[in-house]
């Protein structure tokens, strides 16, 4: 009896009453120029990952960050906010800062910025500059 009811509940998980999703999978290569994206109508996305990029020998670390999220601005380096980190070249994949993943329903805005942070060990002055540098995300695409 315990066998069939184990049997009947993967069943039921394996088959039963969710809605037919379709998935894909997305790799999209942007930079600061064209970090703008929406999720098209029907779709759902699940942004996984966000990388860049960056020299190991250098002093700076490559961050990139959610600047805007449906024209809610998280980032403005010239007024010194900054928003919520999903890439450092310099921390941890796994630091506890990361919002990754974001799950982001359909026509649903999200715009990027990547971004050079260098401090002066001696002043200790901490210098943030937009640079023209590509980044990569991973999205899941849903279409339901």
């Amino acid at each position: 009896m315990k066998v069939v009811l184990l049997f009947s509940l993967l069943l039921l998980n394996l088959f039963g009453f969710s809605q037919k999703e379709n998935f894909k999978s997305l790799v999209i290569n942007i930079t600061n120029a064209n970090s703008r994206l929406s999720v098209p109508e029907g779709k759902k996305w699940i942004i996984n990952n966000v990388i860049s990029n960056y020299d190991l020998n250098s002093n700076c670390d490559i961050v990139i960050v959610l600047k805007k999220l449906n024209d809610v601005i998280y980032t403005d380096l010239n007024s010194s906010i900054v928003g919520p980190r999903l890439f450092s070249s310099t921390v941890s994949l796994f630091g506890d800062d990361k919002i990754l993943p974001l799950f982001l329903e359909e026509k649903t805005t999200i715009e990027f910025l990547i971004y050079e942070k260098c401090t002066n060990s001696e002043t200790n002055y901490t210098s943030r500059k937009p640079i023209n540098k590509n980044m990569v995300i991973n999205i899941k695409e849903i279409t339901y």
